[in-house]
């Protein structure tokens, strides 16, 4: 405990400062202790007890007299209809209130998305898992992470974000500069750093799970697309929740570095039961590795491929019946199984034939229906009927097709994740400094990034993916997406004081979210 000090208007006051444990967690508070009528002796004078003295050793209060000329107490009744300048009605005399012993206003901030995010991470022990990646600096790690989940945008934009919201009270010393994050990323996406994380994750996902073990196995997915390098990609196979992930700068397909992944993951229990994989290991030596190694795997083709057009155009006009309709998730496709012979071996696979209607281009087809109320010409009708998609997925294990696309959508969606958030621009062209995919090891110049920065930031982007999938799985059954929890727990705003922040009432939503997570709203936030 500390005793602090502060004049306001010529006279002087006193706060008691001292931190309260619950648990393994540690909160501070403070006690206005009042005017100060001797410092030296500990007596001071407040509404509430009078005239009294303070001993900061044994923390009791004892009454006194007070001094000559000072009365017992102040004046604590409500003031006679203060008006705007904060003056009684009459004699003019200012009143102490709230005012007084908060200090003036510093700001007003976004209070309740970064206050809820930080009550989540403590509750489910996430922060440990944050921690592991060793780096120091918390709070410019806690704020990038939080900054990532709830706006989305690139990092050179933080600073303008960090300004406005609560993060700046909760992490007052985060250092947003490109060069200072460049140096948080070259440190957590360093070998030591990925190491430790790792090991602590995937120990606390055994831990979380039926017999300490991912029971019902995990699926690998692999992709390279326009990148630098290649990204190997682990989530449970039942819930999408993330497991693991790899970067290998060399972007051609390697069987062997798929294979050590998953080694080293049984070491932790966790089993790979399938492969999602780019089309690069579709070929006769990939294929033969794959079978070898007892690899199940799933992946799409080039459409180049004499098999591709051999299957599309024998199985097309059979594919569009109704036996062959599936729904699942936003796609509604005619799927049918072939059964095929793949490598050099002539291993037998199944083969998916499917005509897909992108989910985005629906409205398209609706407009058919009234094509002659909004006077379409032929050649729209022809672009609307050519909307259509045909796929060909390869699987060495048969697959229900109405578990196709769920299960290589997992491979679309790992792909927009690590998608930079600059619309329309390629991986490592240009953009801010913290692309993770901008630069390259060799001949490095100023600016460019490291293969560790590079995995600095794609641990971020899997932290964050991590904690976002532990909150979609709680909105379940809730009618709030998890865009709109964010966007009403942020519409919660703080008035920040010297010493707490003071939150505005929360909406429904955001008090509907708080109950479903067993989260305290907040009133007033110590500093």
């Amino acid at each position: 405990m500390h005793i602090f000090y502060h004049e306001t208007k010529g006279a002087l006051y006193a706060r008691l400062g001292r931190s309260v444990r619950n648990g393994d967690k540690v909160s501070k508070e403070s006690v206005n202790l009042g005017r100060v009528i001797d410092k030296e002796k500990g007596i001071y004078k407040s509404r509430e007890r009078g005239v009294f003295q303070y001993d900061l050793e044994t923390d009791t209060y004892t009454s006194i007299s007070a001094p000559e000329g000072e009365p017992e107490r102040s004046f604590s009744g409500m003031p006679e209809k203060p008006g705007r300048s904060g003056k009684t009605g009459k004699g003019g005399s200012r009143s102490f209130g709230l005012a007084d012993e908060l200090g003036a206003e510093k700001s007003i901030v976004d209070l309740g998305d970064v206050f809820f995010l930080d009550s989540f991470l403590q509750k489910e022990g996430l922060d440990e898992i944050i921690d592991g990646a060793g780096y120091e600096d918390r709070d410019t790690l806690y704020t990038i992470l939080c900054y990532r989940l709830l706006n989305g945008g690139d990092d050179c934009r933080a600073a303008d974000w960090y300004e406005g919201s609560y993060a700046s009270v909760l992490y007052p010393h985060a250092r947003l500069a490109g060069q200072q994050l460049r140096e948080m990323y070259a440190v957590i996406g360093g070998e030591p750093s990925q190491q430790f994380f790792f090991s602590r994750y995937l120990s606390f996902m055994s831990q979380r799970l039926p017999g300490g073990r991912q029971a019902d196995g995990c699926v690998l997915i692999d992709s390279a697309g326009e990148r630098e390098g290649r990204l190997l990609y682990v989530v449970r196979q039942s819930t999408g929740m993330p497991v693991y992930f790899r970067y290998c700068e060399d972007k051609e397909a390697d069987v062997d570095t798929l294979v050590r992944t998953i080694r080293e993951l049984e070491v932790y229990k966790i089993f790979i039961r399938l492969a999602i994989l780019d089309a690069g290991y579709y070929s006769g030596d990939s294929i033969e590795e794959l079978y070898a190694h007892g690899i199940a795997f799933l992946t799409k083709p080039r459409e180049d491929l004499r098999l591709y057009k051999k299957l599309a155009t024998e199985s097309l006009s059979a594919l569009a019946g109704q036996e062959n309709f599936v729904s699942c998730d936003r796609w509604y496709p005619y799927i049918k199984c072939v059964p095929c012979k793949v490598g050099q071996k002539n291993h037998p696979a199944c083969a998916y034939v499917c005509l897909a209607l992108d989910p985005g281009r629906i409205e398209a087809y609706r407009q058919l229906l009234d094509a002659k109320n909004r006077s379409l010409t032929d050649g729209d009708m022809h672009d609307m009927i050519q909307s259509r998609e045909i796929l060909l997925f390869v699987s060495s294990e048969r697959i229900a097709p109405d578990k196709l696309f769920s299960a290589y959508g997992a491979r679309w969606y790992m792909e927009q994740l690590f998608r930079p958030p600059h619309a329309g621009r390629s991986f490592g062209r240009g953009g801010c400094q913290t692309d993770p995919w901008a630069g390259r090891t060799s001949g490095q110049r100023p600016g460019e990034q490291t293969k560790d920065m590079v995995r600095g930031q794609l641990l971020l982007t899997f932290m964050a993916d991590v904690i976002r999938k532990q909150i979609e799985d709680r909105l379940q059954g809730m009618p709030y997406t998890l865009d709109e929890l964010f966007l009403s727990l942020r519409n919660q705003k703080g008035k920040v004081y010297r010493d707490r922040v003071v939150a505005q009432k929360a909406s429904k939503k955001a008090s509907d979210c708080y109950k479903r997570f067993k989260l305290p709203s907040p009133a007033k936030i110590g500093r």
